[in-house]
């Protein structure tokens, strides 16, 4: 299945191209994006490209930008294979990142909320779970707003800080 565009009040979300660098680049370089999101920050433009080459091919992953043309992305929303159930095709888990100068504005619960209605009705999936670290309040209130329920606590395999995770019945 490919990203198709999906627009909000005011948001686009669309495919990732490799003109998007410098974008991801701008946000994602920064520590503290890095590390709530569990991942060192980019060190050069060639680490934005590998995240678009091959981190986004991965599940369906969409750019999200501000609503308008020539929007730069200021973040991505996706959802990928949950790990956890290597053999389920039918979980789908929820990932995002938004650049910190967006933060607090309601646009990840926004595209988070566009994303999981999308494929609710072409992917027929029969879970979704998303995580965050405990630390992580951003996370947590996206995820709450999505309708997520804490299920457990745990730790991802390279990193030992605690997350929580989270389950959504379709």
């Amino acid at each position: 299945m490919e990203v198709v565009p999906i627009a909000t009040p005011r948001l686009c979300l669309r495919a990732f191209a490799q003109a998007d660098a410098p974008d991801v680049f701008a946000a994602c370089s920064n520590p503290v994006l890095g590390d709530s999101a569990g991942w060192p920050p980019h060190e050069t433009l060639e680490d934005s490209l590998a995240y678009i080459r091959d981190i986004v091919p991965l599940g369906l992953v969409w750019a999200l930008c501000e609503a308008g043309e020539e929007a730069p992305v200021i973040g991505s929303v996706g959802l990928l294979p949950d790990p956890r159930f290597p053999e389920d095709a039918g979980v789908l888990m929820l990932g995002y990142w938004l650049h910190q100068d967006f933060w607090g504005r309601g646009y990840m619960t926004e595209a988070a909320q566009a994303v999981l209605a999308w494929a609710r009705q072409n992917c027929g999936p029969h879970l979704f779970t998303c995580s965050h670290f405990l630390d992580n309040a951003g996370s947590r209130r996206v995820i709450e707003k999505c309708g997520f329920t804490c299920v457990g606590q745990g730790t991802f395999e390279d990193d030992p800080r605690p997350v929580l995770w989270y389950e959504l019945k379709p």
